[in-house]
């Protein structure tokens, strides 16, 4: 067209009507929210699924308690409880069920 342009375009009603620069803005808006939004959802899904995959690691981790690293001893917290607790051997240590259950039926 030589330079000219086309002004006063309507709002397309068929497929076949020429488009104008605000239909076009509009369009270009809509794909950027929809976009914008699945990104977000995206994020937090890796978020929560983040979070979710570090809780369940820290639960099921060994702690080392040995002072050197040269001992084998661990404390392992699975599922929120201490699991393979040695029996105790003093009085200020924490006790396994199985010295709890030993001395209430001693008592």
């Amino acid at each position: 067209m030589s330079g000219f342009r086309v002004r006063g375009t309507e709002n397309p009603r068929t497929e076949q009507d020429g488009v104008n620069l605000r239909t076009i803005h509009a369009s270009e808006m809509r794909v950027l929210e929809q976009a914008t939004s699945a990104a977000d959802t995206t994020v937090s899904d890796v978020i929560r699924n983040h979070a979710n995959i570090l809780n369940r690691e820290i639960q099921v981790k060994s702690l080392n308690l040995s002072p050197d690293g040269s001992t084998g001893k661990s404390l392992n917290t699975s599922g929120n409880r201490i699991v393979g607790l040695s029996d105790a051997e003093t009085k200020s240590e924490a006790v396994n069920l199985r010295t709890l259950k030993e001395n209430s039926e001693k008592n």
